[in-house]
């Protein structure tokens, strides 16, 4: 029977995400992060740290503190601005808080053509522990897909699944084995989201590369997102496109 005690390690969704942002111009505008983050999605407490730790302003370079409320936006925040020449990356506390969460294992059962049941546990591999993991005790296989008909980006939400106990390690096998003869991976709903359940093979590798042949792999894909466009405010600073890097857009006009 579910029980709640097993999430107790997992990120508390009040919890919000923290970035590291650094080497930034010394008077470079707080506003302007907030303008630019929220570009990715909701942003909350900023903090631009321009002393260092004897309280003397710092001459070169500053750095900030930026939280977010959803990890898949600062996961695309970082690799969007890393690409245009910032330096941003998951804090320290945040990266602890994501690797502690990713030891949760969610014990249940997966069914497939509603009498076809084995016991399972899933561990989280990527993304936040989504609300099935919390609320629901089974799995359920209603359809079937191509591979090559799952997105081609990577998926946000990512679960190994595998036999609860090694008593259920041949049924759980018989899955595999009947998606792998198939050609096909499992489609499960859960409140409008689609969690494909993928058998060990070249997709499911691609996606996970440590996946184990005694595995299957769950994921969730949610619309591609295009590259944030640029936010006017921040164009209108120096009349040009290119303002993603830190040093050109912020620069300092010399005195006349």
């Amino acid at each position: 029977m579910y029980s709640r005690n097993r999430n107790e390690r997992s990120r508390s969704p009040d919890q919000k995400i923290k970035l590291h942002v650094t080497n930034l111009p010394v008077q470079f505008p707080q506003g302007q992060l907030i303008t630019l983050f929220s570009n990715y999605g909701p942003v909350g407490k900023v903090r631009v740290i321009r002393n260092g730790p004897k309280g003397f302003p710092l001459r070169q370079h500053c750095y900030a503190f930026i939280e977010m409320e959803n990890l898949a936006d600062a996961q695309k925040a970082v690799e969007d601005l890393n690409t245009r020449g910032w330096e941003v990356a998951l804090s320290k506390d945040s990266k602890n808080a994501l690797s502690r969460s990713t030891e949760i294992m969610w014990p249940g059962c997966l069914t497939r053509c509603s009498s076809l049941r084995v016991n399972v546990r899933a561990k989280v591999i990527k993304g936040l522990v989504h609300s099935f993991l919390k609320s629901r005790y089974q799995i359920d296989i209603n359809h079937r897909a191509r591979p090559a008909d799952l997105p081609s980006y990577p998926p946000k939400f990512i679960i190994t699944i595998e036999a609860a106990e090694e008593d259920e390690r041949t049924a759980f096998m018989e899955h595999i084995h009947y998606f792998q003869r198939k050609d096909r991976v499992g489609v499960a709903s859960f409140e409008g989201e689609t969690l494909f359940i993928i058998p060990p093979g070249e997709k499911a590798e691609g996606i996970y590369e440590k996946m184990r042949l005694d595995q299957m792999l769950g994921g969730m894909w949610g619309e591609k997102e295009e590259t944030p466009r640029l936010v006017p405010q921040l164009r209108a600073i120096q009349g040009v496109d290119e303002i993603f890097k830190p040093e050109n857009t912020f620069a300092i006009a010399p005195a006349p």
